[in-house]
């Protein structure tokens, strides 16, 4: 287990305790969202985009995420300065998000946004097949902690920044990667897991404040999760 610390020297302090944990999340979630992507059957592309925001219910689920899908209402310009150009978004003030996000449709990269002020967060990213679109994360949390696990079919660049949090990648990833660039406030790397000929161009971006980033390779690393809400988000998806 690697362990990295990119703190900043500043005077800002949490006002958040850390969760206690005590469940795994990892290996438990089903078995097609960690099966071979030869075995994955993705949807058929969807028709629109999808943005969801809430100021304190949790956002939990499955989706897809279509590069060619159009919005139906015009963003304002607050929300294209938010969300730039992505086709979908997770938003929430001070609830917790746990998704699976995968790719669908046709085009180069599907785009979404997910962040929160003060829940945590947990994305893992369904098998990115090479016919499919490759996938791209911004993924952010003030006060919260980001747990990211990414495809073995993955191949692209993790950029990762943490203000007063450490970034910690689980053994089976950290065995995986290069490191391109390596700050106090910055870590950037390239992910190839297992698939050499897969195409490459992913990119996932994550950004805290005062919580702890930890990244790992979905089906073969694990994670301790917070009982209650990840208990419950385990339910779900079995």
């Amino acid at each position: 287990m690697t362990v990295i610390d990119l703190m900043r020297h500043e005077k800002e302090e949490s006002s958040e305790k850390p969760p206690e944990y005590s469940e795994t999340w990892g290996q438990r979630a089903t078995a097609s969202a960690y099966a071979a992507p030869s075995a994955v059957t993705l949807p058929a592309p969807t028709l629109t985009q999808l943005h969801l925001f809430t100021k304190h219910e949790d956002i939990r689920g499955t989706f897809y995420v279509d590069p060619a899908a159009p919005r139906l209402c015009k963003p304002s310009r607050a929300e294209r300065k938010l969300l730039g150009d992505s086709q979908a978004s997770f938003r929430s003030r001070n609830g917790k998000i746990a998704i699976d996000v995968g790719t669908t449709g046709r085009g180069a990269k599907a785009s979404a946004v997910v962040s929160t002020r003060n829940g945590d967060i947990h994305v893992n990213i369904l098998p990115l097949l090479p016919d499919r679109p490759r996938i791209c994360l911004d993924v952010s949390s003030r006060n919260g902690k980001v747990v990211l696990f990414i495809p073995e079919s993955y191949q692209g660049i993790l950029r990762l920044s943490t203000k007063k949090g450490k970034v910690e990648f689980l053994p089976s990833l950290s065995a995986n990667m290069q490191a391109y660039k390596m700050t106090p406030k910055e870590a950037l790397f390239y992910v190839g897991v297992n698939h050499p000929d897969q195409p490459s161009g992913d990119y996932c971006q994550i950004g805290t404040r005062h919580g702890a980033i930890i990244v790992g390779i979905a089906g073969r690393d694990v994670y301790p999760c917070e009982s209650g809400f990840w208990k419950k988000m385990l339910e779900f998806i079995k």
